[in-house]
């Protein structure tokens, strides 16, 4: 199997670019509980155009290196390269997409969410995205497990607050 960059500048550029739509999606989520749709749809535009990109690369390299890996799905050559980045993302975006779909339905993410999922989707293919979805779901329940330990050790501050006062004289 070939590597999924065609290069290590393209690599870290493509880590910048996805690391800061990622950021922006974080504040503003954090900040206001939406993500913006213009957001999460350029980012769909631009992981698109990536995929094309280095499929259509990574096409022309193994093409180049008389190699009969695939890039993805098809033979190595610059045009199928670049149907090959095509349907990467669109699978991508359709695995991203599908899973959060139930939790949306389910009432635990916003559609924002959702949008942005299915956009990292069409960034990083299906394979990658199914090893976020299980990554996502371990911080998820990290995260949780943390603010559940929060809110318990709260309640009993509060508990012992109240008991610490003494007994209530008697009327």
């Amino acid at each position: 199997m070939p590597p999924f960059y065609p290069d290590p500048v393209f690599g870290w550029t493509f880590y910048a670019v996805l690391l800061g739509f990622l950021i922006i999606a974080t504040y503003t989520d954090i900040g206001s509980l939406k993500i913006p749709k213009k957001l999460t749809l350029s980012m769909l535009a631009v992981g698109i155009v990536v995929s094309l990109v280095r499929g259509v690369w990574m096409g022309a390299i193994l093409s180049g290196s008389g190699s009969d890996e695939k890039v993805w799905l098809f033979a190595s050559s610059p045009a199928l390269g670049a149907l090959d980045g095509l349907l990467c993302a669109l699978a991508g975006f359709a695995a991203g997409f599908g899973v959060f779909w139930v939790l949306w339905l389910l009432g635990v993410m916003g559609g924002g969410d959702l949008k942005l999922m299915a956009a990292l989707g069409a960034w990083v293919g299906p394979r990658q995205m199914m090893g976020l979805l299980f990554g996502s779901v371990v911080v998820y329940l990290l995260l949780g497990t943390v603010r559940l330990l929060q809110k318990l050790a709260a309640g009993c501050r509060r508990r012992r607050s109240t008991s610490s006062r003494g007994p209530r004289p008697a009327t």
